[in-house]
């Protein structure tokens, strides 16, 4: 059996091929960035099918290019590309695919860290649990939205 190649779906591979969706630094093909959005056409290459095709060719690339064409490819990824990646038939954990077309309640990621917080602490999940009970009563007061934002240092102006 020949020897796998990993194709890692992030920022970059061991190869050190950095794989980023067309339109994007230097890859825009033909014509300026402005130009190719404003082209319907141009702009059909910049989705994520075509991104997903892309994919598949360079890693066909590489097999082809290093003699390893009886090499199975291991595809991995995480959160986005490991969407990427399950799209290209790996499996990939972190990849959050049961939260679309409603096959997992929308709570329950919720739910489950509600749930650790709680087995690791009684008193700690009922304080946390307290304070969005404060926070809402904060929000709820004239420039409470703002004094939130400013104390949790959530926006900058």
């Amino acid at each position: 059996m020949a020897a796998p190649i990993l194709a890692y779906l992030g920022e970059e591979s061991s190869l050190d091929m950095m794989t980023l969706y067309r339109f994007y630094g230097k890859s825009v093909p033909f014509v300026s960035s402005k130009d190719a959005l404003n082209n319907a056409t141009l702009r059909g290459y910049l989705n994520s099918g075509q991104a997903l095709v892309d994919y598949a060719k360079i890693l066909l690339h590489i097999k082809e290019n290093l003699s390893a064409e009886m090499s199975p490819i291991i595809v991995v990824g995480a959160s986005y590309r490991g969407i990427s990646s399950q799209s290209l038939g790996a499996v990939a954990s972190p990849a959050p695919i049961l939260y679309f077309d409603n096959i997992t309640p929308s709570n329950a990621y919720y739910d489950l860290v509600t749930n650790d917080c709680r087995e690791a602490s009684e008193g700690c999940y009922m304080t946390i649990k307290q304070s969005w009970v404060e926070m809402d009563k904060t929000a709820a007061r004239k420039n409470g939205l703002a004094f939130l934002s400013k104390k949790f240092k959530t926006c900058k102006k």
